[in-house]
């Protein structure tokens, strides 16, 4: 459904005419004797996904989700937390706290929406494909309804690119990328007829938090971030905290040192 979660921002549903609608288009189930516990039990990293209104090609570092059940439900009725965490390329952080709720038509089709907003705005999450043992999971936006082609031939379906009714992920239990368990879950996902060629990779390998407000701070004073660079270099940070290392750093020295020569 960090970076960091990963992160949906349901809100008002997609409305598709018949015309936009393709018998092409197979039915997508949720998974079979879902277990919400076990589930939300610890956290998700997303691999690949779909872009869309609140999940940008830019954001795709550090995709992180993390559910809570709720001991009670919140007052229009949800009974699961969201954190959805995302980066940038040079680090900065987003965050999602939504809320979810298990539908009637089955336990893996969830809704979810900020928690402020009534249920009827929330958007479909669904759990296509969940297997805890490997640990991975297909999610999707709802049911895919756009037929894709290449060229004259049919290659499956997507959801939307807006809030409600968009979206897929692959996620893994582990942040470490494994491109086995990747093409596991893509040939699945093309099995059930998703159109995976708008999946995007996601870079988990630089998950070091570096706080939004020490990005900002970097971009906005010559001085510090010149001494800030030189400490990155040096594998030492600045600014007191842990050494900033790896890809990240890298990113970071780039992307700061191109904007202050603007």
């Amino acid at each position: 459904m960090r970076k960091q979660t990963c992160i949906a921002l349901p809100l008002l549903a997609l409305v598709f005419t018949a015309s936009q609608a393709s018998e092409e288009c197979p039915i997508v189930d949720g998974v079979a004797d879902f277990d919400i516990d076990e589930y939300a039990a610890k956290p998700w990293y997303s691999h690949q996904q779909a872009e869309n209104s609140y999940s940008p090609l830019e954001d795709n570092f550090c995709v992180r989700a993390q559910y809570t059940v709720r001991e009670s439900s919140t007052f229009f009725g949800y009974t699961v937390n969201v954190a959805n965490e995302a980066q940038n390329s040079i680090g900065a952080e987003r965050e999602g706290n939504l809320c979810a709720y298990q539908t009637d038509a089955a336990k893996s089709k969830l809704a979810v929406a900020p928690c402020f907003l009534p249920k009827f705005f929330a958007g479909p999450y669904w759990v296509v494909v969940y297997n805890e043992e490997e640990g991975y999971a297909l999610i999707s936006g709802g049911q895919p309804t756009i037929p894709s082609y290449d060229g004259d031939d049919f290659i499956g379906c997507k959801t939307g690119t807006g809030i409600n009714n968009s979206g897929l992920w692959i996620f893994s239990r582990s942040q470490t990328r494994n491109e086995t368990l990747i093409s596991t879950v893509r040939d699945i996902a093309v099995e059930k007829g998703f159109d995976v060629t708008v999946l995007n990779d996601v870079d988990q390998a630089a998950a070091v938090k570096i706080p939004a407000k020490i990005v900002k701070a970097l971009l906005e004073y010559g001085g510090v971030l010149k001494k800030t660079v030189i400490g990155l270099k040096e594998g030492v940070s600045s600014t007191g905290n842990a050494p900033f290392t790896g890809k990240i750093a890298l990113r970071l020295v780039t992307n700061v040192m191109n904007r202050s020569d603007q």
